[in-house]
């Protein structure tokens, strides 16, 4: 692990780390877990008492050969059985779950993205990691009108409405 940043507060000083695959985490606090991403213009952050991964993507074309190359086979099947323009909404629905739940296990991208498989029925997801049931929380909003937003969480409960906070009242949360 490596030193980041200092944090102090009126009762302790705390120390940001990042381990090997870069998830950021406090020193000494093991029941405050955190995960931020950005995409454009936006910023967006995760907190909670035990892990949470959250990604963010402005949607854009896929490209199907990244998908051939990172999805499972039972993604591509269902991305191809979908309509073209239904098929980049797909693409970053699932892309964006997979990098949060990357990010919440705090493997990054070591972990191949093709060696777990993200399943919809209806509004529930569901995530299969070496085809065994994960227990996590999975969330995913459209956001902003072209952005996806996902995350996973090893809690019980995930707010199914971002807190929006502007920049001028975050920075000015940190100079009072």
């Amino acid at each position: 692990m490596q030193l980041r940043r200092m944090i102090f507060t009126d009762q302790q000083e705390v120390s940001i780390y990042y381990n090997e695959h870069a998830k950021p985490m406090l020193s000494g606090q093991s029941n405050v877990h955190f995960n931020i991403s950005h995409s454009g213009r936006w910023v967006v952050a995760a907190f909670a008492e035990k892990p949470v991964g959250i990604d963010i993507e402005r949607v854009k074309t896929a490209n199907m050969l990244v998908a051939h190359r990172f999805f499972s086979e039972e993604e591509i099947a269902f991305l191809t059985q979908k309509q073209m323009t239904e098929r980049d909404e797909w693409f970053f629905r699932f892309w964006t779950l997979k990098e949060s739940y990357l990010k919440a296990i705090g493997t990054g991208l070591s972990k191949p993205l093709s060696s777990f498989v993200i399943k919809f029925e209806g509004e529930k997801i569901y995530l299969l990691d070496e085809g065994l049931p994960v227990q996590a929380n999975l969330l995913h909003l459209d956001f902003d009108g072209d952005y996806k937003i996902s995350v996973c969480a090893f809690d019980e409960l995930i707010d199914r409405q971002p807190l929006i906070i502007e920049a001028d009242e975050l920075i000015g949360f940190f100079n009072t």
